[in-house]
């Protein structure tokens, strides 16, 4: 009864174990751009990191499947037949602040109908980026057919200007973790994963490691898994 309130938050502490999210591979939203190549033809840019080897998936209109069942992705994109451009999927070696290689991803804006540059609701996505680790021979089948359970999701749309000229504008970058989604406004230090201050992404505890575990519930990304 006498116990101070400090002697009762630092039970809660002991007893109480915070769930970790990791990201070891994301791509920078802000550096997601078109560079403009001839005509209405443009190249989709971008930096990303990545601690292991990843997979980059590029989707375009495509609508976004969120799913609880055991034998299905958490989430999953589809896109119509007849969509003006088609996913595709890139490996790359574990690497920070690669460049997503030019001419890999170009796009004919000619092809694309006024509602397939800015959205039309419903689960419609103009753009989607998707970057995971890429699974181990054996897990192969596990990550991609039956849970998908580490990525991240960058969304966006296009929007022309009075000039014509085709821009990407981000709408929102998700992870995914253990199957469940995150939005990224709500995860602190997010961000600052990989500022120009190399020393800045280090894990606060050890100062050796790259930070890529997530704590809750203060939702703060600043610490390792060693």
């Amino acid at each position: 009864g006498n116990r101070s309130a400090r002697d009762r938050e630092q039970d809660l502490v002991h007893q109480t174990e915070s769930p970790v999210l990791k990201t070891r591979s994301s791509v920078r939203r802000e550096s997601v751009k078109l560079v403009h190549v001839d005509g209405e033809r443009y190249d989709l840019t971008f930096v990303f990191s990545s601690a292991v080897d990843c997979v980059v998936t590029v989707y375009f209109c495509c609508v976004e499947l969120l799913s609880t069942a055991k034998d299905t992705p958490p989430v999953s994109f589809v896109t119509d037949d007849d969509a003006p451009a088609e996913p595709a999927s890139y490996r790359f070696s574990a690497g920070a602040k690669q460049s997503f290689p030019s001419r890999a991803c170009t796009l004919d804006f000619s092809r694309f109908a006024d509602d397939e540059l800015a959205g039309r609701g419903g689960g419609f996505h103009p753009a989607v980026i998707l970057i995971e680790p890429e699974p181990a021979a054996d897990e192969e089948r596990k990550s991609f057919a039956g849970g998908r359970r580490e990525a991240q999701i960058t969304y966006g749309r296009f929007q022309r200007n009075s000039r014509g000229e085709v821009a990407f504008v981000p709408t929102k970058q998700c992870l995914l973790f253990d199957g469940r989604l995150f939005c990224v406004e709500d995860i602190y230090g997010y961000e600052d994963a990989e500022p120009a201050d190399d020393s800045e992404r280090d894990c606060v505890v050890c100062y050796s490691t790259l930070k890529d575990t997530l704590v809750f519930p203060c939702r703060h990304i600043c610490l390792c898994t060693q």
